[in-house]
């Protein structure tokens, strides 16, 4: 079941991200061959969670909760290069 962690998604996002460093760094042999399917299996639903989120992602900053202009911003508005990633299709 999961969890709500609302107050954690950057913690949570950088965790993802250093393990999945790590993932493809131990992955460049597979000493366990049988092993590769379950292992694909899994990639496809992690890559199904985060292509989720970075929809949530996308709609919320089309939502226009984000700056829409970098002037509104004291630090300048980070959401163009996102949108422009999201776009391109990652």
């Amino acid at each position: 079941m999961a969890i709500n962690e609302e107050t954690r998604q950057l913690e949570i996002a950088r965790e993802v991200e250093a393990l999945t460093r790590t993932l493809a760094h131990s992955t460049r042999t597979v000493p366990n061959p049988s092993e590769s399917y379950n292992l694909l299996a899994e990639l496809w639903l992690t890559v199904d969670h985060l292509q989720q989120v970075s929809q949530q992602l996308a709609q919320w900053h089309q939502g226009g909760l984000c700056c829409k202009d970098w002037r509104q911003s004291e630090v300048g508005c980070r959401s163009a290069p996102i949108r422009r990633l999201l776009r391109n299709g990652g």
